[in-house]
């Protein structure tokens, strides 16, 4: 008998998984918090998806990617009702957002969008509404808006408007 054949894995540069991981575990998150309840391991899982997609994208990705990548570490920490994860997240996602700006525009080489601005700003408002800084959410959460009707396309405009309107924000239920 022949021996048998070694099975053939795909090969994949070390660049290639990172970007293969990281956005597979983005969409997990999406899928997780997509559920009508989370049982314990599917928050541990949450929590190891959001961040093991930054880390994939620490090592390979462009400003766009680890500034949507500490967004969903933001979003995904207020899901959970961890403020302090949370608003890490929102402030690391707007320090990639600011460093990409040029001026009231994004650097051409950031890929960062009109949206990218908008779910940052999102970001600080929800994260500031977990931890019961009302004020300031209030405050964020403007700004979001005004951000969010400034989005040229209208497909993100509305995909923004959806998330947005997404709650709870706070374990009070309220904005």
């Amino acid at each position: 008998m022949p021996p048998e054949e070694e099975k053939k894995e795909p090969k994949f540069t070390r660049a290639e998984a990172h970007k293969v991981f990281a956005i597979s575990l983005f969409n997990r998150c999406w899928e997780i918090m997509g559920q009508a309840s989370m049982t314990d391991a599917d928050k541990d899982e949450l929590i190891h998806a959001a961040h093991g997609s930054a880390w994939h994208w620490s090592k390979i990705g462009k400003a766009v990617n680890q500034q949507r990548a500490q967004w969903m570490i933001s979003r995904v920490n207020c899901v959970l009702g961890n403020v302090e994860g949370a608003m890490n997240g929102a402030r690391r996602c707007m320090e990639f957002t600011e460093a990409s700006l040029d001026g009231d525009n994004f650097k051409p080489d950031s890929g960062l969008q009109d949206f990218d601005l908008a779910f940052a700003t999102e970001a600080l408002a929800r994260a500031h509404a977990l931890a019961g800084m009302a004020e300031e959410s209030a405050e964020f959460r403007k700004v979001a808006q005004k951000f969010g009707e400034a989005i040229k396309d209208e497909e993100d405009r509305k995909i923004f408007n959806e998330e947005f309107e997404k709650g709870p924000w706070n374990p009070s239920a309220e904005r």
